[in-house]
């Protein structure tokens, strides 16, 4: 299975795909709803709670 990367932005943000693939070396594509759950563990279009620390940093690695 791939690894999925998790991209978290305010609700008008929008992710440039042509930086996304010069970063990650591949396309972008949505994990597909029936598979989002067991991929990382969150339920599709659930609403989450984000540490306000997160402003200030562009990149942030997951906290298991």
């Amino acid at each position: 299975m791939k690894k999925a990367v998790l991209i978290l932005t305010e609700g008008t943000a929008k992710v440039d795909n042509h930086k996304y693939k010069d970063t990650f070396h591949v396309k972008a594509k949505m994990i597909p709803f029936d598979q989002v759950e067991a991929r990382i563990e969150r339920v599709a279009g659930a609403k989450g709670w984000v540490d306000v620390t997160s402003r200030s940093t562009q990149t942030r690695s997951p906290q298991n």
